[in-house]
């Protein structure tokens, strides 16, 4: 039977969690879906674990492996080979619940909804312990994007709590390399830009897990740019698939870039700089104002709508619920060039929300 659903699972050098998550996604209630591992070069035990699985369940599990190349590449193959009408994502260190696939692919179905999006776990690194639940406050409703674009800053920008309809995701996986971070906003954002409908699941079915180690704890200063040359590469794809609404998704796009940017990627260096014990506090100090002046020019040059955007007022707020208040709260202390306390109240936003802005 061909599989309406594809799960792509990127790996590298995941030895000590890999079993538990295949043992999720294996124990998967639904029928009709695939997993397709890209193995990306790991130096571990990982491959063998893959290619156990490959050969205990053989009608399910797809195996490739490839020479070590990032996890976009690992997902950009894993694409190549899917054969699902939806397609979702998980990490190699996480765990779907079993009636994650089956409860994703019949919202999809019954809704006609390009992207579906869960609630989910954040947990700690051993993935014992849940530090959160996040992404409930949509409910289960649908959005339709035309009508309502501001929704997106608020979603979380992972691609593992989502499904994607395959055509959404064609034209952002055949981007270049995007930047060394912020590869999931990137993707999600192009695939919003072919996207008509959205709608949510308010149980948490996937659990994350938290990775202290992670990229976004080593930003560098080339980074920032980087991630400007992504967005604009959005930027663009968005101006080409959107016809009647592409002014809406063109401020949705600066106010992400403001987000990513100026908030997540500056607080992110900030953190990396304060922590670093060879660096002395005047050093640490003088290059968080350089990386702000820095933020400050990308912004003004490529991303215009971010000042004054239409998802970020008290206008859209009152006839919205005030999902994007502390957003705005955030802008306005940006625009008054209060740094710190803009990324406070940003964090102060994800919590109140019970949301992840961030990567």
């Amino acid at each position: 039977m061909t599989p309406v659903i594809s799960i792509i699972l990127p790996v590298y050098n995941a030895e000590s969690s890999l079993p538990r998550t295949l043992a999720a996604l294996m124990a998967q209630v639904y029928e009709g879906y695939e997993v397709i591992a890209v193995d990306d070069g790991s130096t571990d035990m990982s491959a063998v674990l893959l290619d156990a699985a490959a050969l205990e369940y053989p009608d399910r599990f797809t195996v490739v492996h490839t020479e070590n190349r990032g996890a976009w590449q690992a997902r950009k193959t894993g694409f190549e080979l899917a054969r699902g009408e939806y397609v979702g994502f998980c990490d190699s260190d996480d765990e779907p619940s079993n009636r994650f696939v089956q409860t994703l692919a019949q919202r999809a179905f019954d809704t006609g909804a390009d992207i579906v999006v869960c609630a989910f776990e954040r947990c700690d690194a051993a993935g014992e312990r849940t530090l959160s639940t996040e992404m409930t406050s949509f409910g289960d409703g649908c959005v339709e994007l035309a009508e309502n674009p501001g929704i997106l800053p608020s979603i979380n920008t992972a691609l593992w709590n989502k499904l994607f309809r395959r055509e959404v995701l064609v034209a952002g996986l055949m981007f270049a390399t995007p930047a060394r971070v912020g590869e999931d906003v990137v993707l999600n954002l192009a695939a919003y830009a072919h996207s008509h409908r959205l709608t949510f699941v308010s149980e948490p079915l996937y659990r994350y897990r938290t990775r202290p180690g992670s990229l976004m704890a080593s930003v560098t200063s080339e980074d920032f740019e980087a991630l400007e040359r992504s967005f604009l590469e959005v930027r663009e794809l968005i101006a080409a698939s959107r016809t009647k609404d592409a002014s809406q998704f063109l401020a949705v796009c600066d106010l992400m870039a403001f987000i990513h940017i100026g908030i997540s990627l500056q607080e992110r260096f900030c953190a990396r700089q304060a922590g670093h014990a060879a660096v002395e506090q005047r050093e640490a100090a003088a290059e968080q104002r350089k990386i702000a002046r820095l933020v400050r020019t990308i912004l003004e040059r490529s991303f215009p709508q971010y000042r004054h955007n239409p998802y970020a007022t008290l206008r859209y707020n009152r006839t919205h619920s005030n999902s994007n208040l502390m957003l705005l709260i955030a802008l306005w202390a940006y625009r008054l060039r209060l740094l710190m306390p803009s990324l406070r109240l940003y964090r102060a936003a994800t919590a109140r929300r019970n949301s992840s802005f961030g990567w």
